[in-house]
């Protein structure tokens, strides 16, 4: 049934103007009518849908314009494709029937000039050449003689064709065909440089393109078959491998009718011979066996001996030789095929098996026959046939199952589509990637993926890049079937003919959703480190301008009589130590502050923080502890412990400050099996006690949780957070070695932090000792400090307890002053950042010649990157640490347990 025309753009627009116009008019005017309105009312109404008519009128109208340019671009498309594949067909069938006709020629006559004749013609008139010729090469003059010809004759004439390599004439196709033994292709005779001889003689023919097979036939005859074409890149692989095909029965041909010449005096064997011949003719040169079924004796062709490497003393010329040499797994099928030819089962004898070459190695055989004799009861008597060497193709096609299997368990999705876009074949790994199976997608385009996040101008790009003919590659986003969105870098690919033309597209799909969450959160990671870094930086400063101040309030207090000046001198010490704490926060988020770590008991540290928690919430806040009985100890700082879930549970309080809710307070057992990633970088796997604050508030938004454990990010008001809270709690956690997690919905928040199990066999540390005060008796002492004011404060508190005492500027003054006093001096007190020499260069140099001499290091940086542990081993001196600002108690205690006699 013929399918209704389209209707132009014009007409489907009037239609639609006069329908929609009719149905305004008709509309108002039944309603005036019926309710008795006002007329001229419905005159403005009428007026205002014709102008809304007239717009979506013309925006229809274009949109139909484009609709039908687009589908008229498209069949314009598939019918240049069409007919490519057409032309491309129509070749090869022309060839084919070149062929046929080749070999009827052949199968017809005696006279090889004949049979030259009719090849020639057969390739004018059939395959579409414009001239074809044969010519012989004459020994004497080194000259190629055209003697057989068809199509455009005069372009021969007067024509020098030579094979001598000093002659220019030898450069052409026919000649080096002769001198290189295979076949030449000009693809453009034009803009070859070898064919200048002949640019204007094939210009004024028309010829662009040329190719010459070589013919060397029995005896040591040779020559050539010369074709030319008007269009430029004819001869393709497959018409190439054709005419090679022709070449060759041409070749046998001539050999064919030379063995009909010389045997024609005897009938008997002038008869068997041609019957050979012609199967060899019609089996394009492949070898060639004749099976006498009475006797079993074979008659192997060279051809088929050279093919499988054996002599013919190798044979002795029966149909056991063919048995024996059959690969055993073959054998049977093939006994079963000829079996059931010979019963006049099958029309044709046809069977692929593999025959054992000399070398041990199999070939795949095309193995053919016909029967050409029958006895007196129409018993079969003799078959003909040939074998064919299909080992090549064999090859392809496992190399293709291969490609097929490969494609199949590819975990990478694998989409081909047409060069419409519309899809022929998916992989079962692109089912797993989208949800959609083969057959929901087959047919479609590949748009059902589209995620809504990409415009048009982006799809636009790529389709310009992909049928340009150039690959296209890219990050894009999708949705499956289920409609979750995911993230894949995709390639297409074009695929081309030989022409160049595109017949398809190729889609390789990888899902890279987790790879880009994890950069995502490795960059936000390292964002908070550079931060961390800059924090660091501005606390050591701060440190020492606030290591000053409370160092001169211990002064002034000691000097200060008047009452009123110690409340003065308190409210500073205040201000400066609340700034100190502000500080500390800062290096806490920074480096992690390392303080001093003891074995812990989770079970003692929540029932600590849920007695602080429970004097400070609010009463309508219910707090929950949930501790396992078989939690191990965790070795960590009481007091930053202690900071780091007070500062999630007062974030959950505020969480849940609207009304109520239920404080959570947990800690168990966690065993990681494998490493996964978290906002404190990759854990590990091992063994971890999971400290859990969950809340009952409505959650985290996304860009909100993004953001969390930035350094003075908050949500809170203005004067209600400083922004330190998290990122504090974050540094604690990683000075622990721990990690921490988040999970967030619409009915809480939890905050997990992961920390290293200790083994069993731990226990408490020990407490610390009571130390007694501090006594110079005259003792003297290094100091070494850039900070002026921190060095003269530190002079002044340790001299008032008796000390004496030297000051350097620098490492190099303090490594100066060190080896000049080295006999008289008790102890170093060494800052570690320090121009010219750092302090740790210092200490390095201090254990090399005074391995016993006792060191007391300070920094705004606390722990500044030093394992004290390495400096303190049994035959060096003590080693202890003071982190500004210090006041001067803490100075004077950390110089007594230096100074203190050691046990043993």
């Amino acid at each position: 049934m013929a399918q209704p025309k389209l209707s132009t753009p014009a007409q489907l627009t009037a239609v639609y103007a006069i329908l929609s116009m009719a149905w305004i008019v008709g509309s108002d005017a039944i309603v005036t009518a019926r309710h008795g309105g006002d007329w001229d009312a419905m005159a403005m109404n009428t007026a205002k849908g014709a102008l809304y008519v007239a717009v979506t009128a013309a925006a229809l109208y274009l949109l139909a314009r484009r609709l039908v340019s687009a589908t008229n671009q498209m069949q314009a498309e598939l019918l240049v494709e069409r007919s490519t594949a057409n032309e491309r067909l129509a070749r090869l069938n022309r060839i084919y029937a070149t062929l046929t006709r080749a070999n009827q020629a052949a199968l017809n006559t005696n006279d090889p000039a004949q049979l030259c004749r009719e090849i020639c013609h057969a390739l004018v008139d059939h395959a579409g050449m414009k001239l074809a010729w044969i010519g012989w090469l004459d020994p004497a003059t080194q000259r190629i003689v055209p003697e057989e010809c068809a199509g455009q004759r005069d372009y021969l004439d007067g024509i020098v064709i030579s094979t001598d390599p000093a002659a220019p004439e030898s450069l052409g196709p026919s000649a080096r065909c002769l001198i290189n033994g295979h076949t030449i292709i000009c693809q453009d005779i034009a803009h070859t440089h070898e064919m200048q001889p002949w640019h204007t003689r094939a210009r004024r023919a028309g010829f662009r393109c040329s190719a010459a097979v070589p013919i060397v036939v029995a005896g040591g005859r040779r020559g050539s078959l010369a074709l030319y074409a008007e269009e430029p890149g004819y001869f393709t692989a497959e018409i190439t491998a054709l005419v090679e095909q022709l070449a060759r029965d041409l070749q046998h041909g001539l050999e064919v009718i030379a063995v009909r010449r010389e045997m024609q005096a005897q009938t008997e064997a002038l008869a068997l011979s041609e019957q050979r011949w012609q199967a060899a003719l019609e089996g394009a040169g492949d070898g060639v066996w004749d099976w006498n079924i009475e006797t079993g004796a074979v008659y192997f062709s060279p051809r088929l001996l050279e093919m499988l490497g054996y002599e013919r003393q190798d044979f002795q010329g029966h149909i056991s030789d063919w048995e024996q040499r059959v690969h055993p797994d073959d054998i049977g099928l093939a006994h079963h095929t000829l079996e059931r030819y010979l019963a006049g089962e099958l029309a044709d004898y046809a069977c692929e098996h593999r025959l054992r070459c000399k070398d041990g190695n199999y070939l795949w055989i095309l193995d053919r026959g016909k029967v050409v004799a029958r006895d007196a009861d129409g018993r079969p008597k003799r078959m003909i046939g040939t074998h064919a060497d299909i080992s090549a193709r064999k090859a392809a096609e496992r190399q293709l199952t291969l490609v097929q299997a490969a494609l199949q368990a590819t975990p990478t999705g694998i989409v081909i589509t047409d060069q419409a876009g519309r899809i022929e074949w998916v992989n079962p790994a692109f089912t797993v990637l989208t949800g959609y199976a083969a057959e929901e997608v087959i047919g479609q385009n590949p748009r059902v993926l589209r995620s809504g996040r990409h415009d048009a101008r982006f799809y636009d790009r790529m389709w310009r890049t992909i049928s340009g003919g150039e690959v296209w590659r890219g990050e894009i986003f999708n949705r499956r079937k289920d409609g979750a969105e995911y993230a894949e870098f995709m390639t297409i690919a074009p695929v081309r003919t030989g022409s160049g033309t595109i017949t398809h597209f190729v889609a390789i799909k990888q899902d890279v959703t987790e790879q880009r969450r994890l950069e995502h959160q490795l960059l936000r990671a390292q964002r908070l480190e550079g931060i961390g870094m800059l924090a660091s930086g501005i606390a050591h400063d701060l440190n020492n301008v606030l290591a000053p101040i409370l160092l001169s309030i211990e002064l002034l207090k000691m000097r200060a009589g008047d009452p009123g000046m110690h409340s003065s001198l308190a409210m500073i010490e205040s201000a400066a130590k609340r700034g100190a704490g502000i500080v500390r926060q800062v290096l806490t988020f920074a480096r992690g502050v390392d303080g001093e770590r003891m074995p812990l008991r989770p079970k003692d540290v929540i029932t600590e923080l849920n007695t602080i928690l429970s004097e400070t919430l609010p009463r309508q806040l219910e707090i929950v502890r949930q501790v396992a009985p078989d939690v191990p100890m965790v070795l960590g700082d009481p007091t930053q412990m202690h900071q780091m879930l007070l500062n999630l549970a007062i974030n959950a309080r505020d969480a849940m400050e609207a009304g109520g809710g239920r404080l959570t307070l947990a800690a168990a057992p966690v065993r990681i099996e494998q490493p996964r990633p978290t906002v404190a970088g990759l854990m590990p796997e091992g063994d971890y006690v999971a400290f859990r604050v969950q809340d009952t508030g409505g959650g985290i938004e996304p860009k909100v949780a993004e953001h969390l454990f930035e350094p003075f990010f908050t949500t809170k008001p203005r004067g209600k957070g400083t922004g330190l809270g998290l990122a504090t709690t974050l540094g604690i956690v990683r000075s622990h070695n721990g990690f921490i997690e988040m999970e967030t919905s619409s009915q809480g928040t939890t905050f997990s932090i992961y920390l290293p199990a200790l083994p069993a066999e731990r226990g408490d540390s020990n407490p610390p000792l009571e130390l007694p005060t501090l006594r110079g008796e005259g003792r003297l002492l290094l100091i070494c400090d850039d900070e002026q004011s921190i060095r003269e404060l530190t002079v002044a508190i340790f001299e008032s307890r008796g000390f004496r005492t030297i000051t350097a500027v620098d490492g190099i003054e303090s490594l100066r002053l060190f080896r000049e006093y080295r006999t008289e001096l008790t102890a170093l007190v060494l800052d570690l950042m320090m121009p010219g020499l750092t302090g740790q260069q210092v200490l390095v140099e201090v254990r090399r010649e005074a391995p016993q001499m006792p060191v007391l290091l300070s920094s705004g940086l606390m722990s500044e990157g030093i394992d004290l542990e390495q400096w303190q081993q049994p035959e060096a001196g003590p080693i202890g640490a003071v982190h500004k600002p210090y006041t001067a108690q803490a100075l004077l205690a950390a110089l007594e347990t230096l100074l203190a006699p050691r046990a043993g």
